[in-house]
């Protein structure tokens, strides 16, 4: 058995077994096959029963002694002491592992379809559900790999969660009930891109994820004497994608509108070189094209409002992108190494954008921060180091640590006067905040202004060979952790106004004067090297 089936349906057991397993009787369906059945009700004219299996080994996962095979007809009633009674369930596990099953017809009397009913029936291939049925249960028909088709009447009002689960075959999915579906596994795959169906109207795109095994060398081994194991190793399907075009509309079944990209659906598709995205699309999820390292070119309509963390993660070979004007925010990692990125258009709807969002794109020549950004996150632009100027507008109220570390290129550096927060005060090519008199940001073109107290850690850190002087003023107090890390071509002196020098702050900084170096010392001996 498949180990993940054979989890799956352990688990369920702890989780769902009922409290007896022995039947009340049995008979002969119209199929030829033994079925088996608990009594619901006997009492005040009401006489219906389910059907269950016919025994259950905890430990072995058996259910029958001849599991029923073929095509199974479902009886709508079935008589027993002389009383006829009404087949209104199919109950918990009662077809479970009967993998020779092709097809079932289940009577209009039935309601209600329970807990893994027909988990691992691999040999179905379609399946109607009846009118009648109002309730299926949590994995119902979970792995079962060979099924085609399935028909859900409007009258289901649950479905449990993967009721639907590793059924990779499904190809048509016909879905009159109004309920959402998302978590019962509902899954296709058309044109190489999977779906996950939401509700009878609409899907989004997810992971085409496929497993394999492969021989890995246990590291604990002898080298001259390698001893091996197997592994499985999970990837999407994507191999054979170039130019993707997502459709707006998929038919399987019924025909769905596609309204998301879900987290991770092309996650490592290095295939892809250019990606269409239809007005329909509302959502890119997290890591959604995370090193799709062949992407040149997307197209994102303005019908996205959100587009998840890291969505364009390492991609490498993306080289503009141009973003709607209704997104608000760009996530955490959005463009994060994206090398050949040599230029992004901000939208004015954009409020925030999120913690390194374009670290490391190395090409960036120009951005333009749009007057409506009010937050900039930590390493927003970090390592972007042919960026060669940036304005701060006035709408920006709080930029994170690091934000232009290693912005090698930068030559200039302005804020917008009417910023409430943060200056530029006496066209000092840095960014200060204005309250604490501190330089959060500079650059190899920075001039000190007298007014500034602090050295802000990490102010200039990483800023390049070419900054190679700086002068610090008498009104400055304290260096900050980090401040000067990696300026390798630096000459400076420190007046004796500073009393404060962070760790690091001059770490790498392999140009200065043995004078400087001793007065740093006095001070704090690790200002000079970062452990």
């Amino acid at each position: 058995m498949n180990k993940k089936l054979f989890l799956a349906v352990a688990t369920l057991l702890i989780c769902f077994a009922p409290k007896a397993w022995a039947y009340d009787f049995s008979a002969k369906c119209e199929s030829g096959q033994t079925l088996y059945y608990n009594i619901t009700s006997d009492w005040d004219g009401v006489f219906t029963v389910e059907v269950t299996s016919e025994m259950q080994d905890n430990e072995e996962l058996v259910f029958y002694s001849a599991p029923p095979e073929g095509n199974l007809v479902i009886p709508e009633r079935v008589t027993y002491d002389n009383t006829a009674f009404s087949v209104t369930g199919i109950g918990d596990f009662a077809f479970s592992l009967c993998r020779g099953l092709t097809s079932i017809n289940i009577p209009n009397s039935v309601t209600s379809i329970g807990t893994g009913a027909f988990i691992g029936c691999s040999g179905l291939t379609s399946l109607v559900i009846p009118s009648s049925v109002v309730h299926i249960g949590d994995m119902a028909f979970s792995y079962c790999y060979e099924l085609k088709s399935v028909n859900i009447p409007h009258s289901v009002t649950y479905i449990g969660e993967k009721a639907f689960s590793e059924c990779d075959s499904l190809t048509s999915i016909t879905l009159k009930s109004t309920i959402q579906v998302y978590d019962a596994k509902l899954r296709f795959v058309k044109d190489g891109i999977k779906y996950a169906v939401l509700d009878k109207n609409t899907v989004e795109i997810i992971p085409n994820v496929q497993s394999r095994e492969e021989m890995v060398v246990d590291p604990d081994s002898d080298p001259d004497n390698p001893e091996y194991y197997t592994q499985e190793v999970t990837y999407n399907k994507c191999s054979d994608m170039s130019a993707l075009i997502i459709p707006e509309k998929v038919t399987a079944g019924n025909t769905f509108t596609v309204t998301g990209i879900a987290d991770l659906s092309f996650l490592g598709c290095s295939d892809i070189t250019s990606i269409t995205i239809p007005a329909s699309v509302t959502n890119i999820g997290r890591y959604a094209f995370d090193e799709c390292e062949n992407l040149t070119s997307v197209t994102i309509p303005n019908s996205v409002t959100s587009i998840g963390d890291s969505a364009f993660y390492g991609c490498h070979n993306l080289t503009s992108i141009t973003l709607p004007n209704s997104i608000t925010h760009i996530g955490a990692g959005t463009f994060f190494n994206c090398q050949n990125l040599t230029s992004v258009n901000i939208p004015s709807s954009v409020t925030s954008i999120g913690n390194a969002a374009f670290c490391g794109c190395s090409s960036l020549t120009s951005i333009t921060i749009p007057n409506s950004v009010e937050y900039l996150g930590g390493s927003v632009f970090f390592g972007c180091s042919s960026l060669t100027s940036i304005a701060i507008p006035k709408s920006v109220e709080y930029i994170g640590g690091v934000a232009f570390m290693g912005c090698t290129g930068l030559n200039t550096i302005t804020v917008d006067s009417g910023n409430p927060t943060y200056d530029s005060r006496n066209n000092c090519n840095a960014i200060v905040e204005t309250a604490s008199n501190t330089i959060v940001a500079g650059c190899k073109n920075t001039v000190i202004p007298s007014s500034i107290t602090s050295i802000g850690s990490f102010a200039f850190a990483i800023a390049g060979p070419d900054m190679t002087t700086i002068t610090i003023p008498s009104s400055v107090k304290e260096i900050g952790y980090c401040a000067f890390f990696v300026c390798s071509n630096l000459s400076v002196e420190i007046p004796s106004s500073v009393k404060n020098i962070g760790d690091g702050a001059f770490a790498e900084c392999k140009n200065l004067g043995s004078k400087t170096v001793k007065k740093i010392s006095k001070i704090n001996p690790n200002a000079l090297k970062l452990e």
